[in-house]
């Protein structure tokens, strides 16, 4: 295109990965924000986007994560580096309540 705008006044698509406020991302892992503000310090691994002030986490991160943390058991789910599903399981830190 050649840096023309289309015919129909509308401004090319840009290829962004969709983001999800905290909140957002709290409610569908299921968790508390301040269980994500702990990960964040603790650097677990979720990552996360930092826009200006706001903390923001990419949908793919997320889908991601939730792939990295599947387990076929309990058992499985209670050893650090469980394969094939997993490779460490998350615990909630001490002390950090779900809402």
């Amino acid at each position: 295109m050649s840096g023309e705008f289309p015919k129909n006044n509308q401004t090319p698509a840009l290829a962004v990965d969709p983001l999800l406020t905290e909140h957002q991302a709290a409610l569908a892992l299921l968790v508390s924000v301040k269980t994500l503000q702990a990960w964040r310090v603790q650097g677990r691994n979720l990552p996360f986007v930092r826009v200006g002030r706001r903390i923001a986490y990419r949908v793919q991160d997320i889908n991601d994560f939730i792939r990295r943390n599947r387990f076929a058991s309990t058992s499985q789910a209670d050893v650090v580096g469980a394969e094939p599903l997993a490779t460490a399981p998350l615990r909630k830190p001490k002390g950090c309540r779900s809402n």
